[in-house]
């Protein structure tokens, strides 16, 4: 899989991701995108084909949601782990993640059980886990 990553920075690109938000049926619930949001764009077209946002709830920073045009697990994998740099980058060592049951997140983290994630909370049918870098 071809992708071109690429760091949300402007509300053009932002919108871009609300659009592809919409499209896949992914309630906002009030969510607004900030720095990082990582975008896997198609090189040959430059469409959006995926996405992983953050947004803040309290003082928390979220990582979420991740929305994929094509359910790919290596899309989701490389994703996180360009969203894990640019966290890294920025000086966060640990964040929230947001899962929703059954997605793509969701079954990776119950079947692989990754390293530096912890579980935290459950709201609604949704999990959180704190991710340490």
């Amino acid at each position: 899989m071809n992708i071109a990553l690429h760091v949300a920075n402007s509300e053009p690109t932002y919108q871009s991701c609300y659009d592809l938000m919409d499209a896949e049926g992914v309630d906002r619930n009030d969510i607004e995108l900030s720095l990082p949001t990582v975008m896997a764009l198609d090189p040959s077209t430059m469409n959006l084909v995926g996405f992983i946002g953050t947004h803040y709830q309290e003082e928390l920073i979220i990582a979420g949601p991740m929305v994929l045009k094509d359910k790919s697990i290596l899309l989701a994998w490389k994703l996180c782990e360009a969203y894990e740099s640019a966290m890294r980058a920025l000086g966060i060592s640990q964040f929230i993640i947001s899962v929703d049951d059954g997605n793509i997140m969701d079954l990776a983290i119950k079947r692989y059980n990754p390293p530096g994630m912890e579980y935290y909370a459950r709201e609604g049918n949704r999990d959180f886990y704190i991710r340490r870098l």
